[in-house]
């Protein structure tokens, strides 16, 4: 696989963030869920709270998990999302921490998408939901 895809509705990351597995590595936890239809390359998003510093700090820590990304993706399966979530302790990392952190973070979320299962998502409009209304009004 070339290239990681960026998840950027926030319906996907709550569907990773509620369905999915997380990993733990240093100043990173990643968050790794698979998708129902199994397709397309992997997606990735970041995120990164104020707790990490200002501006400044928060869009370096991004830029060190994109080339993290960059540089170790290509093991990824398809079908996979993950989101990056920066720990304060990523403000202090330097660029050469960046190939390791990615290398383990990716060959990590690799080798457990086996056992990830899909991302099932529900609709208010059907199923349980619509059920549970028609019973109600038929009592």
């Amino acid at each position: 696989m070339a290239t990681v895809d960026r998840l950027s509705s926030p319906s996907a990351f709550r569907s990773v963030f509620q369905n999915g597995r997380s990993y733990a590595e240093g100043s990173v936890v990643a968050y790794v869920a698979k998708r129902t239809n199994g397709a397309g390359p992997a997606r990735a998003g970041f995120v990164v709270s104020r707790k990490v510093g200002g501006a400044v700090a928060r869009n370096r820590a991004k830029r060190l998990l994109r080339e993290a990304l960059r540089l170790e993706g290509r093991g990824l399966p398809e079908g996979l999302d993950i989101v990056l979530v920066a720990r304060p302790s990523v403000a202090t990392a330097s660029y050469h921490d960046t190939p390791t952190t990615g290398r383990f973070m990716c060959s990590r979320c690799a080798a457990k998408a086996q056992a990830i299962r899909p991302v099932r998502t529900t609709t208010i409009s059907g199923g349980f939901a619509s059920t549970m209304r028609a019973g109600l009004a038929g009592a």
